[in-house]
């Protein structure tokens, strides 16, 4: 039952990327060189799950 629950999700892994969206600061947003030129959406899905499905 595990193995079908695991095949259902995929995690999303910017190898380029090591800020995720827990270093976001919703004071100051994510600021300077610690975003090493990346948006903030790719900051927040880096590392997370999402159910494999269309969209």
């Amino acid at each position: 039952m595990l193995l079908n629950w695991s095949n259902d999700w995929i995690k999303v892994v910017d190898e380029l990327n090591n800020v995720v969206i827990d270093d976001f600061d919703y004071k100051n947003g994510i600021q300077g060189p610690v975003t090493q030129k990346h948006c903030v959406k790719c900051i927040a899905v880096n590392q997370c799950w999402f159910a494999n499905e269309k969209n």
